[in-house]
């Protein structure tokens, strides 16, 4: 059986894990919270705390907890982008293709690890200041 001890471990593992995919896919794409606000890049407070190895993991939570909306609204706005589809007997015909653009993918997985990294940090019992 897992100590405690162990499982926090392990938690923090993939939370901090998951901070890092996150940070690296906001800078990649080049994320804006709105379109004034400075692009997500090593000027900005919130690019350290994801990616500096040193930063305390309550930073890096509070980071990933504040780009979770932004994130998700701007992959909603990516799916309501695309054209709807005229129907057709061989498009999608499993309901499993993208409804999306590229940049609304990326989005999306950028949420999923931003979600993850917050459901572990917490789960590590690390504190949402």
């Amino acid at each position: 059986m897992m100590s405690d001890h162990d499982r926090k471990k392990r938690h923090l593992a993939h939370a901090r894990a998951d901070t890092v995919e996150a940070a690296r896919l906001l800078r990649l794409l080049g994320f804006q919270t709105h379109p004034r606000a400075p692009v997500f890049m090593p000027g900005i407070s919130t690019y350290a705390d994801m990616l500096d190895p040193d930063a305390p993991d309550e930073r890096r939570l509070a980071a990933c907890h504040r780009y979770l909306e932004p994130v998700q609204r701007a992959a909603e706005l990516e799916q309501l982008s695309i054209p709807p589809e005229p129907p057709s007997e061989f498009r999608n015909p499993y309901g499993l293709e993208l409804r999306t653009t590229q940049r609304g993918y990326l989005l999306e997985l950028c949420h999923s690890h931003l979600g993850k990294a917050v459901v572990a940090f917490l789960a590590a019992d690390v504190a949402l200041r």
